[in-house]
C-alpha cells in the first residue's frame, strides 16, 4: 500500500525497535516517492528518548515540524 501514496508522508522508525524488528520495514523501492523513509539505528519502540537518563524526547517533535516546515 505504501508504493500508493500521493501526498507527502513521513515514515518513521527505530531499527532496534523490539515490536517492528527492521525487517519488517519497507524498503525504499517499496514506497512511492511522495513517502521519506526514516530509520535510524536507535530510538526503541515509542518516542526516540536520547541522553542520559531519564532522557529527553525532544528529538521526534522537531524532526516532525522539520518535515513538514520543509513541505511544499
Amino acid at each position: 500500500m505504501l508504493g500508493h501514496v500521493a501526498v507527502p508522508a513521513l515514515v518513521l522508525n527505530a531499527r532496534d525497535d523490539p515490536f517492528l524488528p527492521q525487517a519488517a520495514l519497507p524498503r525504499p523501492d517499496e514506497v512511492s516517492a511522495a513517502i521519506t523513509v526514516e530509520f535510524p539505528d536507535t530510538g526503541g519502540h515509542v518516542g526516540f528518548v536520547s541522553g542520559p537518563f531519564p532522557g529527553h524526547i525532544g528529538w521526534l517533535p522537531e524532526r516532525l515540524l522539520h518535515f513538514f516546515d520543509h513541505q511544499e
